[in-house]
């Protein structure tokens, strides 16, 4: 430890140096991080004058742009955790600790599609069991640009309570999977909702024969068989 320890302080030394900060600024990580910032800046401009390093140019400048977001994040939640971070974990940081804004923003800067930061933040929720959170941004989406499979399955990975994933399941699209979907969190009768609704005959049965006779949940199935009798014909 002691080892890693002076490595990251000779590391550190080294990285003050060539950034030009003041002794007087290097305990201050902000202050080094800013300076950093601005010196990644001059370096993507000057890779910029060629044309052979416009790939260069730009991961340097974003580099730049993250290091400042951070000191940025740093400073608006009083949690100095985001600095040294990629910019994945840096947004599953900032969704870990609830800043939502925060995140959405980064994605925005840093052209994330809609595709990935949904992928990214609904397995963030879920790892660190913020179903509150999770639900919450599956209401916020009017469509899914992964579907609400990821959200369900996401759930069931990391043991979401019953409440939370039969809500995730309900926004599937019906079709066999989702009543087996309800069927495997014990929701019998949402299930069979599902199976006459698509009119999937054998599906339905395989549900009521699965419930035990004359319990509540056979009867609400043969309630459902009777409204949906043109489904069983």
């Amino acid at each position: 430890l002691q080892f890693r320890a002076a490595l990251a302080a000779e590391e550190q030394q080294r990285q003050v140096a060539a950034a030009g900060v003041p002794a007087s600024t290097a305990a201050d990580p902000a202050a080094v991080a800013t300076k950093l910032a601005g010196t990644l800046a001059d370096v993507a401009q000057k890779y910029g004058q060629s044309k052979e390093c416009v790939f260069q140019s730009k991961a340097v400048a974003e580099m730049g742009s993250l290091l400042r977001e951070q000191v940025k994040l740093e400073k608006e939640t009083g949690q100095r955790l985001f600095l040294g971070l990629s910019l994945m974990d840096t947004l599953r940081t900032a969704i870990r600790l609830g800043h939502h804004r925060a995140a959405a923003a980064l994605k925005k800067q840093f052209s994330l599609t809609d595709r990935r930061f949904t992928w990214i933040k609904v397995r963030t929720l879920a790892e660190a069991r913020d179903w509150e959170s999770l639900e919450g941004f599956a209401t916020e989406l009017r469509r899914s640009p992964i579907g609400w499979e990821p959200f369900v399955e996401a759930a069931k990975k990391w043991n979401a309570p019953l409440d939370y994933t039969a809500r995730l399941v309900a926004r599937l699209p019906d079709s066999p999977a989702k009543a087996e979907e309800y069927s495997a969190l014990g929701l019998a009768k949402d299930a069979a909702e599902v199976a006459a609704r698509i009119k999937d005959s054998d599906l339905f049965a395989r549900i009521q024969s699965a419930v035990a006779a004359g319990s509540p949940a056979a009867v609400a199935i043969a309630q459902i068989k009777d409204r949906f009798q043109s489904a069983f014909r």
